[in-house]
């Protein structure tokens, strides 16, 4: 009898590599806790999956994401996960043609019963910090939004409670940051004609909100300190004597509402400031 022969399998062409299938590695993420594993997969060209995984059983779920891949991201406590679902492919390509924008959807998981909620036409969040309690969704600006260099950068940011589920809104912000401990949001107001523009400050747990400085400015890059107690960030004033704008930096510590200190340096009325 005549030997087998193995059957030789075509060699990949550039035609196939739309459908190729393959793991992001770059988009995966593991709970803090180290009890659930994430990553994405899909064709080189369509709609993706993010698989949640436990890293102790067979258990896992999965979600669609849309044409785009990001990364899921865990609260500290690793009680729940968000992730972003972008348009589809075939929403996309429709989307070339009609010139109709496309938004991002905010899907957040409660790992221990998979029960899901989701935002709609987001552009960032974050979970605050240790405390894992809340998440801060920022959203797009609305239809019809001036736009421009001089438009004010303001839109609404939501506040969600992880726990009890209620959700809260704040219009008009530009910027916005967590301390380390996630009790405490810092956050910046632009609004248009620069009215109430300022830097605040929230108890996460009181709701109480203080302002910490105010004026016809633009306030701009918050950074905590690693421990979360302090916080700087800049401040941009239109002087009729410069060109362009001239920034001061402020420094915020020992935060208790109004009675938190503060400090503004600008340079202007330094000597010893070099030029």
């Amino acid at each position: 009898s005549l030997p087998a022969v193995a059957q030789e399998k075509p060699a990949i062409t550039w035609k196939d590599i739309p459908s190729w299938q393959y793991i992001r590695t770059f988009n995966s993420s593991i709970s803090p806790d180290g009890q659930w594993l994430t990553w994405v997969s899909g064709p080189t060209k369509g709609d993706l999956t993010l698989t949640v995984k436990h890293t102790r059983d067979t258990l896992q779920y999965t979600y669609p994401m849309g044409a785009t891949g990001t990364t899921a991201v865990f609260s500290k406590s690793g009680w729940h996960l968000a992730f972003r679902e972008t348009a589809k492919d075939a929403e996309v390509e429709a989307a070339k043609k009609s010139k109709k924008p496309l938004y991002t959807k905010l899907q957040i998981v409660s790992l221990a019963d998979t029960q899901q909620v989701t935002f709609d036409r987001i552009a960032n969040f974050a979970f605050s910090g240790d405390r894992s309690d809340w998440i801060a969704i920022g959203l797009v600006p609305a239809e019809g939004a001036p736009r421009g260099e001089n438009s004010p950068k303001g839109n609404d940011l939501l506040l969600y409670n992880l726990t009890d589920k209620t959700t809260f809104n704040i219009g008009n912000v530009a910027e916005y940051a967590f301390n380390k401990a996630g009790n405490l949001l810092a956050y910046t107001i632009d609004a248009n004609g620069q009215n109430g523009n300022g830097v605040l400050i929230r108890d996460m747990a009181t709701g109480i909100t203080t302002a910490l400085d105010n004026d016809k400015a633009q306030y701009s890059r918050i950074n905590w300190t690693e421990e979360g107690t302090a916080f700087a960030l800049l401040k941009a004033n239109k002087n009729d004597k410069y060109k362009s704008e001239v920034y001061s930096v402020i420094g915020i510590s020992k935060i208790n509402g109004p009675q938190s200190s503060k400090v503004i340096y600008s340079g202007l009325d330094d000597a010893n400031f070099p030029a």
